[in-house]
């Protein structure tokens, strides 16, 4: 029974995931003004003064693109190289009222993150854990090649997600060994409990079902429906 309320509460949790994605945000018709403005606000009052030329929007294109990905294990090369194609264009868009760069990264990220997504989630749902294996992942990645296909990036997630299990297993039994030693102590000092018990906590999600439920915030949080949030972080 409980194995089978832990696969439906993976299932319950893909399909809410499948439910959330929505379509892509664009720009409002008013968003290529502020584009405008902020070209021609950036040299006179930047601290820098310096002109809006393709030195900074080769620096904006790396500042946008390493925002959404830092550790290189979301975008495939293949995306990078196409977004690399307006690298040094970015100045000349916004001086001319255009910000949909903005949006197509943000647009290319959301889809790849949903394919990272699903991924994490039906491989927390059917894996038997191996720890026997030694295996490593690299934490920080933003020196790191992206990946060149699909499957090499499932592979450095699951990387992570098994080293995200083994360190949320590790925590809880260091936890509940912490408590049980606190017990002890206790009673040896004759306190025995201290109040109540508490019988109407929530039962503690399983450490699969936890990632899955911290993996779904971090889409839901990194991919809002707000054009202006987009906007801004342009």
């Amino acid at each position: 029974m409980r194995k089978f309320r832990l696969i439906l509460s993976f299932a319950l949790a893909a399909a809410a995931f499948a439910a959330s994605a929505g379509p892509a945000l664009r720009p409002k018709a008013h968003y290529g003004e502020i584009g405008r403005r902020v070209a021609a606000m950036l040299p006179r009052h930047h601290i820098l003064r310096q002109p809006l030329n393709d030195a900074v929007s080769r620096k904006a294109w790396t500042n946008i693109v390493t925002f959404y990905d830092v550790d290189h294990t979301i975008f495939l090369k293949s995306d990078v190289e196409r977004l690399a194609s307006r690298m040094l264009t970015i100045d000349d868009e916004l001086k001319a009222g255009d910000v949909s760069f903005g949006y197509a990264v943000r647009a290319l990220y959301s889809a790849r993150l949903a394919e990272r997504i699903a991924f994490a989630t039906n491989f927390l749902a059917g894996t038997e854990w191996d720890f026997s294996e030694k295996e490593t992942y690299c934490i920080s990645r933003k020196d790191s090649p992206w990946p060149e296909t699909r499957e090499e990036a499932e592979e450095l997630w699951r990387r992570r997600i098994k080293n995200e299990y083994l360190a949320m297993t590790l925590s809880r039994e260091i936890d509940a060994e912490e408590k049980a030693d606190d017990g002890g102590k206790d009673a040896e000092a004759g306190g025995g409990e201290s109040g109540p018990k508490d019988d109407f906590r929530e039962p503690e999600l399983s450490v699969g079902a936890s990632l899955v439920k911290k993996y779904l915030q971090y889409y839901r949080v990194m991919t809002e429906p707000d054009e202006e949030n987009v906007l801004q972080y342009y």
